[in-house]
């Protein structure tokens, strides 16, 4: 039975140079009504620090329900926080892109370059290549995994399907709309921004070369094909920034027969120079933006005509891309909102990649926009509190 009134907590946890951002809902006793999780990684190694780890285990009360995990892609500072997860907790269900084997390949590639010895390679490699297998192997739990097509299905545009009706491990299309369950009446909209630049640049390379790929491709990282691999990752070269421009960023917001209001009680602390009577009045609806590259992609393509104008145009919070890279930023991030929202970025105090760039800090002071760094520091995280209640028409409940 869906509930009129309840709580809802949203935390931009101090995962330092990585993500790992969370929504809870709890009615008015404090009870659990659900938890989503939207990446779990930091430090862009194979293995996350043992302070991080920690973090992670105790974010939730073990054996916590995770409703649905959604995954932005498949780098380390998004995934290896992911391990503890399935110990934890109880993963219900996982939507992530849908990758063909050459994006796979990359990925590996990416992966092992960042520390190719670690022992938890495997784990991850188990990840990229069957994420089925790898959110099922241990026998008494049972995840959900679906994935998300790149392609815009136009038939399915405006349908609403709850997470606990599609199929498991089965494919949906780009922007289906979610419904979290039929207690919660909240609304998430995966939009996979899948542009191919590199994945072609890395095929026309293999072309010319005349490869003669293994019967499976994925076969090239068995010990047998090493000499096969090493030839295949010459052509690919160092990882590069424009594998981030495939990223399933997501829509999180109320449907519309609810409201929602709340104080973002961590800014009320630390940004006396926001104005914070406006952010004490922010809706709940943001956009996590993982590490997509906002210079790839159409915002009203990509972005407003998939969420819808109603719902792009009233996002309170937003995230900038790739850590606040300068290769992934754009002026166009500011024409997705204009309910005046509020910009949030997480990187490492101590990163090796120089992030935030100075170039993109630069660019939100000149236009006088709110940016918020979450870092390792515990008092740069973020917390935001909601009282979501059901809309009502004359005094009475509003009848969907």
């Amino acid at each position: 039975m869906e509930c009129n009134t309840f709580e809802f907590i949203r935390t931009i946890h101090h995962i330092g140079q990585g993500a790992f951002y969370t929504e809870q809902f709890k009615d008015l006793n404090d009870m659990p009504i659900a938890t989503v999780v939207y990446d779990c990684g930091s430090d862009s190694r194979a293995n996350i620090s043992e302070g991080k780890k920690k973090y992670v285990q105790n974010c939730f009360p073990k054996g916590t329900v995770i409703d649905v995990l959604f995954i932005s892609h498949l780098h380390a500072d998004h995934i290896n926080g992911i391990n503890i997860l399935i110990k934890e907790y109880n993963i219900k269900t996982v939507v992530l892109p849908y990758l063909e084997d050459i994006d796979k390949i990359m990925f590996l590639f990416d992966l092992e370059s960042i520390n190719p010895n670690n022992e938890t390679f495997d784990s991850f490699k188990d990840l990229i290549i069957n994420p089925i297998s790898f959110f099922n192997s241990e026998s008494h739990k049972e995840t959900k995994v679906l994935f998300i097509d790149p392609v815009l299905d136009a038939k399915n545009e405006g349908e609403e399907r709850f997470v606990e009706d599609i199929d498991t491990n089965s494919n949906i299309s780009n922007g289906q709309r979610l419904k979290l369950n039929r207690v919660c009446p909240w609304l998430y909209i995966p939009l996979y921004c899948n542009k191919n630049e590199r994945k072609e640049e890395f095929q026309k390379k293999i072309k010319a070369a005349s490869i003669e790929w293994p019967t499976n491709r994925l076969d090239i990282f068995d010990p047998s094909e090493k000499v096969m691999k090493e030839k295949i990752k010459k052509l690919y070269g160092q990882k590069g920034e424009k594998i981030n421009e495939n990223s399933m960023m997501l829509y999180s917001g109320a449907n519309e027969h609810f409201h929602s209001r709340g104080i973002p009680r961590k800014l009320l602390n630390l940004c006396p120079w926001l104005d914070i009577l406006n952010y004490t009045r922010l809706n709940s609806s943001c956009l996590y933006t993982g590490d997509v590259s906002m210079k790839a992609i159409d915002i009203d393509r990509d972005i407003i005509n998939i969420i819808g104008k109603d719902r792009a145009t009233k996002i309170s919070l937003i995230q900038v891309p790739h850590h606040g890279s300068k290769m992934n930023y754009d002026e166009k991030i500011f024409n997705i909102s204009s309910n005046r929202p509020l910009y949030f970025l997480s990187c490492g105090i101590n990163n090796n990649y120089g992030h935030p760039s100075s170039e993109t800090i630069y660019e939100f002071n000149k236009r006088h926009k709110p940016l918020y760094c979450v870092t390792d520091n515990p008092d740069r995280q973020l917390i935001f509190r909601f009282k979501v209640e059901m809309k009502t028409v004359t005094g009475k409940r509003e009848e969907e």
